[in-house]
């Protein structure tokens, strides 16, 4: 199958710095034949919004044929995109999603986009150990029914395996991968070697919620006593000249 993309006549299109392919096909911890396909994108701002009063959305949600509220289903399409400030400002904080632009598999840029990809490094910083924590923690709640109802989703999977092994995959996920993030400031993709099966054996129901609740805990007492590797604050300044170069990209 080839890869899926945008349609072309879309008015945004032609502002996008670049995509990337995130999601459990990216992580390397779906079911073949079972996921749908996920990008990021990062775009440029017209410039009248990024300077003038006019409205215009700083995240589009592209879903063919589909509103925002269907859930996907294998083959699926699905493209979120972040105005540049917008997706600087929360990869700054390190939030989880939206870092996958700096490291998930390259689909299109242009080069503002790689200029991007080289600026990894200037979003690196502490606060990213908290935010996966957090985001690792959200997948707990959901998991075992506290936050947002319980296993509303994904039913068969709780048919199957007695609890949604797709949230208790990306709880530990987050945990792996705050803890590599939070030591190199990088995201190996797909996730390598044992963690790897390790996450993919859970997403096939192969460990019990019980042995999936105690791999977590040693994940957050990790994170939460990880650090000293990252610096305390993102390279506030290098992250503002790649943005003047982007709003300028688009200036008459």
């Amino acid at each position: 199958m080839s890869t899926p993309s945008p349609d072309p006549n879309l008015p945004w299109v032609q502002r996008v710095l670049l995509r990337v392919e995130v999601g459990s096909t990216a992580h390397g911890t779906g079911l073949p034949g079972g996921e749908d396909y996920d990008e990021l994108g990062v775009m440029a701002e017209a410039w009248e919004s990024s300077i003038g009063l006019a409205q215009a959305p700083d995240t589009i949600v592209y879903r063919p044929g589909r509103s925002e509220s269907d859930r996907s289903a294998p083959g699926d399409y699905d493209l979120v995109v972040y105005t540049a400030r917008k997706w600087a400002r929360l990869a700054s904080t390190g939030n989880p999603s939206v870092l996958m632009a700096l490291f998930g598999p390259l689909r299109f840029s242009t080069p503002l986009g790689d200029r991007l990809r080289d600026l990894a490094p200037a979003f690196w910083c502490d606060a990213a150990r908290d935010r996966f924590l957090g985001y690792s923690r959200a997948q707990r709640e959901r998991l075992l029914g506290v936050r947002g109802g319980r296993h509303t989703n994904r039913p068969e999977l709780v048919d199957a395996h007695g609890f949604d092994t797709k949230y208790a995959m990306h709880m530990l996920r987050l945990g792996f991968q705050g803890l590599e993030y939070a030591q190199t400031g990088r995201l190996t993709l797909p996730v390598p070697g044992e963690t790897g099966e390790l996450l993919r054996s859970v997403r096939r129901g192969e460990l019990t919620l019980d042995e999936v609740i105690g791999l977590a805990d040693a994940n957050e007492d990790a994170l939460t006593r990880a650090g000293g590797n990252a610096p305390a604050r993102p390279d506030i300044e290098a992250i503002n000249d790649w943005l003047l170069d982007v709003h300028r990209s688009v200036l008459p």
